[in-house]
């Protein structure tokens, strides 16, 4: 009998930048399959946080609808960038990011008439950015209000 080598999943540590080329290779290869799956679930304009399924809609972590009109917006982890659909629908004005080439081709198929890039978080706005940058005030997702808001996926 002839066994074959089994990948074996390790934890090290690693820099930024080899990180981030795993994490694109990984996003690259797989966007295509994650949007099959997870496509109708995420629809293509709505803000669903995580993966338990908070709505943003009925949950108002970021406020009340109405208080986004003219906020700038910052998606990270975009992927398809249903998130900055459903913020544009608000009067927001988002900015999409994700690390993923093929995860922004699936932004552009759906439509994108909001300003979208190819970054990672490390991307995000310095704590000197505008005010107006949103993020949640609790929730499943956390991250620096100076910062960056984190997408559901």
């Amino acid at each position: 009998m002839i066994q074959e080598h089994e990948p074996q999943a390790t934890r090290r540590h690693t820099g930024g930048a080899e990180s981030s080329r795993a994490s694109r290779g990984w996003w690259d290869r797989n966007a295509d399959a994650y949007q099959s799956e997870h496509g109708s679930f995420l629809g293509d304009d709505r803000f669903v946080w995580c993966p338990e399924g908070l709505d943003e809609a009925e949950a108002r972590l970021l406020g009340p609808a109405e208080s986004l009109r003219g906020a700038a917006v910052l998606e990270v982890g975009a992927g398809a960038a249903q998130c900055s659909r459903w913020l544009l629908a608000q009067g927001a004005r988002p900015v999409a990011l994700d690390l993923s080439h093929r995860q922004l081709q699936h932004a552009l198929r759906i439509g994108a008439g909001f300003p979208w890039s190819r970054r990672t978080p490390a991307h995000c706005p310095s704590p000197t950015a505008p005010s107006t940058w949103r993020a949640p005030r609790s929730g499943p997702c956390r991250s620096s209000p100076t910062r960056c808001a984190c997408s559901g996926r």
